[in-house]
């Protein structure tokens, strides 16, 4: 898990595919707790009496399980979104866009 930014910018210089990694399952996690809270508000209440502890420990909950999700790649949110980064930007991190050919484009319509 990602503690804090300086971790992750000086693991970007020293290992960028292991920045990537963990950044890509940071989202992974991000993204199944944030599904785990949605799902829960269409549950009925009654873990404990309502109110703010009820609150705190369901969330707690909640990230408890994302992690687990996040660092076991379940979802396979992770390892999609890093290959779609490492073809979208390649290895050295600079956009690979591809050129267009306007020799191609007859007429552009922008209404």
């Amino acid at each position: 898990m990602i503690q804090d930014i300086t971790m992750l910018s000086h693991m970007n210089r020293t290992n960028p595919e292991k920045a990537l990694e963990e950044v890509c399952s940071e989202f992974e996690t991000l993204f199944a707790h944030q599904l785990l809270k949605s799902m829960a508000e269409s549950m009925p209440e009654g873990l404990l009496e309502g109110g703010l502890a009820d609150d705190i420990y369901k969330d707690m909950l909640y990230m408890e399980v994302a992690r687990s999700v996040g660092e076991s790649g379940a979802l396979g949110i992770a390892k999609i979104l890093k290959q779609h980064i490492q073809e979208r930007f390649g290895e050295d991190g600079k956009s690979s866009t591809t050129k267009v050919d306007t020799h191609k484009i007859d007429k552009v319509d922008i209404r």
